[in-house]
């Protein structure tokens, strides 16, 4: 066999040969065209030939390619390793002009070194500080923000590749010393003082790494909060911490929820006093803290309706007659027509889902329904004026996993849930901010997927038929595109 061999036409592709590929620890050549699909071996000895429609699943994972093929109704599996990257483009389009499947690209696992991470955090810290010592406004602040910037970079890259991979593995890093090393990185983050690259992609990027590594924590159990000793060594990293707790004092808005427990009010007493403002002022306070409006729902916050100083003789009450309450009429019952009519839509008692529906996590969401036992392609509607309701795999946007959510849509927005029935939407599609829906398998790498998008992301979906897919992307395309 000669060299590589590339190339494809626009109605017809030409056939494939690739050598070195290995299949069982021996070398042979990959060869495949419009009828068949296969592996021989260099002297002819042995092959491995597949009739294109056999082909069920194919799998790509740093140039080895795994392929499922039944054949008189058993499964057989062909192995193949010795592929380059490049191959990955050209066999995609075989396998998905002749086969019909989609060859789904596994990423691999990537690993974070503690000793490597304590490197790239140093430097990070030292230029955190360069430009914190920087005048502000200076072209030097700048120039030290921009190298700050090229090591956030670096470590944002890193975690970017090992965050949607084993989380224990995470953990192992980033739980050890008491959290020591994502509470140094959220420190640092939350410090050090940006004047021109604050709003940077980079930059926030990374802050949003670190918030999803502190969730996996807590997911987990291992989070614990972390300060620095009062250690020499740690004399930067100490200012950092007495500055942050400055910041919060004076209701510095984190981007994240406050990880110190609440500590319970306050109350103040009112010193004696004849101002009748002061007074006023103290009993508002108290009635705050204990969560109520002014005490007894009487004006000016005052107890027992005083009106004047404090320490005067409250002024006589006059009983008022109570007025005697209307007579009851009782509503005449809703006619039989109104009590059939759409049973089920905006009830709020929806059945029941089995356990853990939906907290389970997977990889593949092609080989698990989404919609729970029995449900079929025409779920019960439950919200008012919904368009189309129902279960799919949504896959999440850092983790890149993808977990069960009820979608619905109206009129106004396509909006997820994570249980059916609730009332507070995880997140939602507006049409002003919607640009176009439409099935999208290859970049979802799963079949039946379609794809959302909109100015800034994009939303990944998995339905369990194909009919369901479609049906989406009519309806989602109809209400939100229609209106922009």
């Amino acid at each position: 066999f000669g060299s590589r061999c590339r190339g494809f036409g626009r109605v017809a592709m030409a056939p494939i040969r690739i050598t070195d590929i290995n299949n069982e620890g021996e070398s042979g050549q990959f060869r495949a065209n419009e009828e068949v699909i296969g592996w021989r071996r260099d002297d002819g000895g042995r092959q491995e030939i597949f009739a294109v429609g056999t082909v069920r699943r194919a799998e790509w994972l740093e140039g080895k390619l795994r392929l499922l093929c039944e054949v008189e109704g058993e499964s057989q599996v062909l192995a193949l390793d010795g592929f380059l990257t490049k191959d990955y483009d050209l066999l995609w389009k075989h396998f998905e002009q002749y086969c019909g499947v989609y060859i789904k690209k596994h990423r691999p696992q990537a690993s974070l070194s503690s000793d490597d991470f304590d490197a790239k955090m140093m430097e990070l810290e030292a230029a955190a500080d360069q430009v914190d010592e920087a005048t502000a406004g200076s072209v030097v602040k700048q120039a030290r923000e921009a190298d700050l910037l090229k090591k956030v970079e670096v470590v944002r890259d890193g975690l970017d590749k090992v965050i949607a991979g084993d989380k224990h593995a995470l953990s192992q890093v980033f739980a050890a010393n008491g959290c020591e090393r994502i509470g140094r990185l959220r420190l640092v983050l939350r410090t050090v003082q940006l004047e021109f690259y604050s709003k940077d992609s980079r930059f926030t990027h990374l802050k949003e790494l670190a918030i999803s590594i502190e969730s996996v924590l807590r997911e987990l159990g291992a989070f614990q909060l972390w300060k620095p000793s009062e250690d020499a060594a740690q004399s930067n990293i100490l200012k950092r911490q007495m500055v942050w707790e400055l910041r919060k004092r004076q209701g510095y808005d984190d981007d994240v929820e406050e990880e110190i427990e609440p500590q319970p009010p306050k109350v103040v007493a009112a010193p004696p006093s004849s101002n009748f403002t002061q007074a006023r002022d103290n009993v508002n306070q108290l009635a705050a803290v204990l969560g109520g409006g002014p005490p007894g729902g009487l004006p000016g916050g005052l107890p027992g309706g005083l009106t004047g100083p404090l320490g005067g003789s409250p002024p006589p009450r006059r009983e008022e007659p109570r007025p005697e309450p209307p007579p009851k009429v009782e509503e005449p019952p809703a006619p039989e027509a109104a009590k059939t009519q759409e049973p089920f839509r905006g009830t709020t008692i929806p059945p029941p889902i089995p356990s853990g529906w939906t907290d389970e996590e997977v990889k593949d969401p092609n080989l698990l329904p989404a919609a729970p036992k029995g449900e079929g392609r025409n779920p019960r509607y439950f919200y008012p004026d919904s368009v189309q309701e129902g279960w799919v795999w949504k896959q999440s946007r850092l983790f890149k996993r993808w977990r069960r959510r009820y979608v619905v849509l109206t009129a106004q927005n396509l909006s997820t849930y994570k249980q059916r029935g609730d009332v507070t939407a995880t997140e939602s599609v507006l049409p002003g901010e919607f640009t176009s829906a439409f099935a999208n398998d290859a970049e979802a790498q799963q079949t039946r997927a379609f794809c959302v998008a909109v100015m800034r992301r994009s939303y990944f979906m998995v339905c369990d038929d194909e009919t369901t897919r479609d049906e989406w992307v009519k309806n989602v395309t109809a209400q939100l595109g229609g209106k922009r």
